[in-house]
């Protein structure tokens, strides 16, 4: 734009000033007119100017990147050069604070427990203990990186303790080790390998990964500090949205309760891990669209339970603060309840494909006595279950093994 004012929007000021001088026997209205717009195009000019920071018609664009740094403008974005908005920046959460003694599970490639490590250095000896379900023969043969980063951890006084099961905690190699304050579990994923060996396929490969992590929040109070959190780093997207991790904690015993769920860039997260994190020797979790899930113990909810204004909007509705959905919503298709206006509306969604399809994967679910009681499907949504009458079948959520790679892993394997 201030190329074009240079080149466009003046030359046409110096012809209406012309004009305006060359005719001395026009009528004076013509003459005001030509005043008028002189002067319109003379004020758009200098508003171009002071939005753009030219302080001369003669600069190009290039010329003016020091000018952006004017405490008398705007903030400008460094790559385009335009005005941000001066909107106050999202409040920052800190989830893994330096004092608090971190576990972290299932870390596949232990990228993740690297990158804690280095942003912890110099850390005290047992503030960071990093595991992974393979031992670490298999580790080192899968990930070609894997030794070299194994023996970073452990310079940097960190521990590590390779075949540790999420699903079982208590009874892994972290017997009589001391309570953790953080328990984190980042982009939980079964290995195509282990899918394959359960014999799961289409919706049941959900299903298996919906498992694990409840097993994981069945396990997790069992190495857990009495104040301590659990931490979950997953996706707000298919499929992973479909696993519902916000309604977990009902069907692991209701030992833990969600405290929060954060958006990822409104943590330290981006800051240590930019992923993608390997779950397998050839797959891997990109963390676009990521949102941290924060669980503590059920009875200290009101005392842990982040303020709603820091959760993801998404989410807002499992706030124990958030409003009720109304009598007329559906549980499954919206965490916290997908709210609707009547009763004609909420059969206009139930008879929708994409709500046929999510309530048999919850059919399938109760079938496998995954959730306990029920109370997923509580909530004015009784027919949820039978799917309004459909069968629905494996064609739930369309999904073929492997459904939840998003990416080659990226890194030179080795032979």
């Amino acid at each position: 734009l201030p190329y074009l004012t240079r080149h466009l929007l003046e030359p046409s000021l110096i012809f209406v000033r012309a004009a305006a001088m060359a005719s001395p026997g026009a009528p004076a209205s013509s003459g005001t007119a030509a005043s008028e717009i002189a002067s319109a195009l003379e004020q758009r000019g200098s508003e171009q100017e002071a939005e753009y920071g030219r302080s001369s018609p003669s600069r190009c664009p290039e010329e003016t990147k020091d000018s952006r740094s004017s405490p008398s403008r705007s903030p400008e974005d460094s790559r385009t050069g335009r005005a941000r908005s001066t909107t106050a920046a999202p409040e920052r959460v800190t989830v893994l604070p330096p004092h608090c003694r971190v576990l972290t599970v299932g870390d596949g490639d232990f990228v993740f427990s690297e990158a804690l490590a280095d942003a912890r250095c110099p850390m005290n000896k047992g503030m960071l203990v990093a595991t992974n379900l393979d031992t670490e023969d298999e580790e080192v043969a899968k990930y070609a990186a894997a030794q070299g980063r194994l023996a970073r951890i452990r310079a940097a006084h960190g521990e590590v303790i390779c075949g540790v099961d999420a699903t079982r905690l208590g009874d892994s190699p972290l017997a009589g080790q001391a309570a953790f304050d953080r328990v984190v579990f980042n982009f939980p994923l079964l290995p195509v390998g282990r899918i394959l060996s359960n014999g799961a396929r289409g919706s049941e490969v959900h299903l298996e990964n919906r498992a694990l992590l409840v097993k994981f929040l069945e396990s997790a109070p069992s190495v857990l500090a009495d104040d301590g959190l659990v931490v979950v780093a997953s996706k707000d997207c298919f499929p992973y949205s479909w696993w519902r991790i916000e309604a977990m904690p009902e069907w692991s015993g209701g030992k833990l309760a969600l405290a929060a769920v954060l958006p990822w860039q409104n943590t330290e997260y981006p800051t240590l891990y930019d992923g993608p994190c390997n779950v397998n020797r050839d797959a891997a979790v990109k963390p676009t669209d990521a949102v941290i899930f924060v669980f503590c113990r059920a009875e200290d909810r009101d005392r842990h339970c982040f303020p709603i204004s820091l959760w993801c909007r998404g989410f807002a509705g499992c706030h124990p603060m958030a409003p009720s959905p109304g009598p007329h919503f559906c549980p499954i298709c919206k965490p916290g309840g997908l709210g609707l206006l009547s009763a004609k509306e909420l059969a206009a969604h139930k008879a929708g494909k994409i709500h046929k399809k999510r309530a048999g994967l919850e059919q399938q679910w109760l079938a496998r006595g995954g959730a306990g009681n029920g109370a997923s499907m509580s909530g004015g949504d009784s027919d949820a279950a039978r799917c309004n009458g459909q069968d629905v079948g494996d064609d739930v959520g369309v999904a073929r093994v492997p459904p939840d790679v998003d990416s080659p892993r990226p890194e030179k394997m080795k032979k």
